[in-house]
């Protein structure tokens, strides 16, 4: 990670800025925003316009900031190897995620877990382009391995209440078509499917996707074209 980012207690000098020479936006200048995140109070010196620029949460949350004289923002319940990701993205305009996410095994749960919290964070700060980058990795990743999810995957989403997410509507269409396609698979994934499916809404919402996967079926996630995946609920539009 290259960002400027601290112990909340150090004492960094006062204009401490990011090292971004090599960013696309190392052209930002003008205030800096502390960003103190985690339980341990990670300090983030980011640079206010792009924050504002980017994120209507931050213009709003630096609106007030500054009425009050201070140039603080506290996300001491957000997750630092999260913000990590934003950062990047705030800085490099793409998202990397980890060639094992989907999997849903051992660290690869971990690895999808982190993606859910990245994509939580977009949905916090009301970033569309960084939502949409986010599924873009997520299917360029399972592009690379030609790979579909499973419903461990599912399984780890729905556990940690990311089941309203595009990012979870994502992965069950891609088990749908790999169950229909290849229903020997459904065998294997039995038992954790028979959990999943303890819950009315997951049930309810597979059983839908089947059936319309029964009148139009579709292909698995990395097959994608456009923006299929994609949230535009804030009237953007992809090139």
């Amino acid at each position: 990670m290259t960002v400027n980012q601290t112990n909340v207690a150090d004492s960094p000098p006062a204009n401490t800025s990011i090292a971004a020479s090599s960013r696309p936006s190392f052209l930002a200048k003008g205030e800096i925003v502390n960003v103190l995140v985690g339980q341990d109070k990670t300090r983030y010196k980011l640079h206010k316009v792009l924050l504002t620029a980017k994120s209507p949460y931050f213009a709003t949350s630096l609106k007030d900031c500054w009425n009050g004289k201070t140039n603080d923002i506290d996300l001491t319940d957000e997750d630092t190897s999260a913000f990590d990701v934003f950062v990047d993205w705030l800085y490099e305009g793409s998202i990397g995620v980890p060639r094992s996410i989907g999997v849903g095994e051992d660290l690869f749960a971990t690895h999808t877990i982190l993606t859910l919290k990245v994509f939580r964070l977009a949905e916090k700060f009301m970033i569309n382009e960084m939502k949409n980058s986010l599924l873009d990795a997520v299917k360029d990743c399972f592009a690379k391995r030609r790979h579909s999810a499973n419903i461990l995957a599912l399984s780890d989403l729905h556990s940690h209440e990311g089941s309203d997410t595009q990012l979870y509507r994502m992965f069950l269409r891609d088990c749908v078509a790999r169950y229909m396609k290849s229903p020997a698979c459904f065998e294997g994934d039995k038992n954790g499917m028979g959990e999943l499916m303890e819950d009315p809404k997951v049930a309810k919402d597979m059983l839908e996707n089947i059936r319309e996967y029964n009148k139009a079926p579709w292909g698995f996630m990395y097959e994608a074209e456009g923006c299929e995946y994609h949230d535009h609920t804030d009237g953007s539009k992809c090139d």
